[in-house]
């Protein structure tokens, strides 16, 4: 992951970050949704190896907890963030193969340079990492 992302616009007021507006994926989708999406950049769902630099000792769980506090998601959203990240981790897995087997070109180069194997190993890191995230997250 990269902390740079065009699709991203955090508005600072007085400085402190007060909004994060996403462009990615446009299409009106669930509270949670949104979150965990926000969340893939913010707290890092990556096994920390396949981190950027910067990102590699953030605490997944602690961030998660900030980020869904100031966010105001509903005790019920919560209960269900961990699961819809983690079921977000396994579909990426397979629409990344299937684009990569239909579609090929840029799709077929970052499934052969292992974005498949990424994948797999931030779906071990959520699972690992599920229980100290639903704590945080007040869940």
């Amino acid at each position: 992951n990269s902390l740079a992302d065009p699709m991203l616009l955090m508005a600072f007021v007085d400085g402190r970050a007060r909004a994060l507006i996403d462009f990615d994926l446009l299409h009106a989708a669930p509270r949670v949704d949104e979150v965990v999406n926000a969340l893939l950049w913010w707290a890092d769902f990556n096994d920390p190896a396949d981190r950027d630099p910067l990102m590699r000792a953030v605490d997944t769980p602690r961030r998660c907890g900030l980020f869904v506090e100031e966010y105001g998601l509903s005790r019920a959203e919560r209960s269900v963030l961990v699961e819809t990240a983690q079921v977000r981790r396994e579909r990426s897995w397979h629409l990344m193969r299937h684009n990569a087997e239909t579609l090929g070109g840029g799709w077929a180069r970052m499934w052969h340079d292992g974005v498949g194997d990424v994948i797999v190993r931030g779906q071990r890191y959520l699972d690992t990492q599920a229980d100290a995230m639903n704590r945080a997250i007040g869940a």
